[in-house]
């Protein structure tokens, strides 16, 4: 109605109006409502410093140590962020209902309880629903149950309520891109106003769900522009975009280089991601002490779950099952069920290492059941394959293919993951292979396609002849 009568009010007032603040003083609340703003148009470091000055203001404003938590976590600095939101539970009884379902409904989504998440900011909703933060924090923990209708619905109200937020549409661009729709993920992102570094990779994901290699590595390059964040992101998406293709020497600099500047940047848990991927490709080079020594530096720099999942994976393809497990028992131990679920992983690809297929089976098929992540799909796969299931392993790897989207980003937090993604075609092949599928080595062939002109991916030899024969 105030549009349709030619209200003008600009859409950082609109946004802040959908709020509510229990503050102590008006400097707070300027500080709070320039953080807002900040964070809408995804300038996250400079949103981190608003909210920091509003608690210095007021030591005891939850909201604030809740939006230093978030932008925390943005900015990939998820240890950080636990430690922020953990502080903000402490001053519950100083808010409104409101904006409790707001701290809880977060504090649920950092530590991977995305059920009670969505529970928490449903509920919201229900009572206030024309808040749009708590229908974008309902999407964003909807995209971690792979609830990808919902979590477009959202958004896509999130964008009608303010269409030019840049983070919101940055957002319903991503999660087009991990649900599979690569028209809509590079329509969204390109609709975006004015530069957007989140937008830019979704632009970048969607080129790579399209087979546009080349001009998703000029997108990656881009991103240059947007700073140390997006030098880091350029590291990362080139690096994987290397392991896609089988370049494994170029992927490891661009992730070695990319984790030293990461630190040098002091941003540890964004250079964790990098040693990971440098600990994969140093695995899949067959250089066995050079990708343990990297996932170590992982583990030493990030206790994250997907840190350690990452490194235990490594650990058992080098051979060392019981470091392994040994991570897998430590994620076990946390209550939230996503740590759980990456145990389970973990155990399932031990026992797979040691030739115990029923059992990798009966752990992988359990973890699924805890957290439906892609990596549990695609290991379960693998399992059926060695367990002589061919079927199961069939209809699990043409899961994972169906899905590709979400290989873009694993843990669904923007960090190029996409080099995991050939991978299925291998087994794919090998699986219709064995079930004696007339047309098993176009499964190989898609896979040489992508990495065909490698000279060191040490599969490659072996899909020749497969697909040869």
């Amino acid at each position: 109605m105030r549009r349709a009568l030619g209200d003008e009010t600009p859409e950082s007032t609109k946004r802040f109006a959908m709020e509510t603040l229990s503050a102590t003083s008006l400097p707070v609340v300027h500080e709070y409502a320039a953080a807002a703003e900040a964070m809408s148009g995804s300038r996250f470091e400079e949103a981190f410093a608003h909210f920091s000055k509003s608690v210095s203001l007021d030591p005891a404003f939850g909201l604030g140590h809740a939006g230093m938590a978030i932008s925390s976590w943005n900015l990939d600095k998820q240890q950080d962020a636990k430690g922020y939101i953990a502080e903000a539970v402490r001053h519950l009884d100083g808010m409104t209902e409101r904006e409790r379902y707001r701290t809880r409904g977060l504090f649920y989504f950092l530590t991977g309880d995305y059920q009670n998440c969505v529970k928490e900011f449903g509920d919201l909703i229900s009572r206030y629903t024309a808040d749009a933060s708590a229908r974008n924090n309902l999407a964003l923990c909807s995209t971690h149950l792979r609830s990808w209708p919902r979590a477009m619905d959202e958004m896509r109200t999130v964008v009608k309520l303010l269409p030019k937020r840049a983070l919101y549409r940055a957002n319903l661009a991503l999660y087009a891109a991990y649900g599979g729709d690569a028209q809509a993920a590079e329509r969204e992102a390109r609709a975006i106003p004015e530069p957007d570094l989140f937008g830019t990779v979704a632009v970048a994901f969607s080129q790579l769900l399209q087979g546009q290699t080349r001009l998703a590595a000029e997108t990656y390059d881009s991103l240059l522009g947007f700073e140390k964040l997006g030098a880091s992101y350029t590291a990362s998406g080139l690096g994987d975009l290397a392991l896609y293709e089988g370049r494994l020497s170029d992927a490891a600099t661009w992730f070695a280089k990319g984790a030293a500047a990461d630190l040098s940047a002091k941003d540890p848990d964004r250079a964790a991601d990098k040693l990971a991927a440098l600990a994969h490709v140093r695995s899949r080079q067959r250089r066995s002490p050079e990708a343990v020594a990297a996932a170590e530096q992982a583990l030493a720099h990030s206790k994250a779950a997907k840190i350690r999942l990452l490194a235990a994976r490594v650990f058992v393809e080098v051979g060392d099952v019981a470091r392994a497990r040994k991570l897998a028992a430590g994620l076990s131990s946390e209550p939230q069920p996503e740590a759980q679920a990456y145990a389970k992983i973990v155990e399932g690809v031990a026992a797979l290492k040691g030739g115990d297929a029923q059992q990798a089976v009966k752990w992988l098929t359990e973890a699924n059941a805890l957290l439906d992540t892609w990596i549990g799909h695609f290991e379960l796969g693998r399992a059926y394959l060695e367990a002589g299931a061919f079927t199961q392993a069939d209809s699990e790897l043409d899961r994972c293919i169906k899905r590709r989207g979400e290989a873009l980003s694993l843990f669904l937090d923007e960090e190029p993951t996409f080099g995991h993604f050939p991978d299925v075609y291998y087994y794919q092949g090998r699986v219709r292979e064995a079930l004696g599928s007339a047309g098993f080595a176009e499964s190989y062939r898609v896979y040489l396609g992508i990495r065909g002109e490698s000279k060191e991916d040490p599969l490659v030899p072996e899909v020749r002849r497969r697909a040869g024969g």
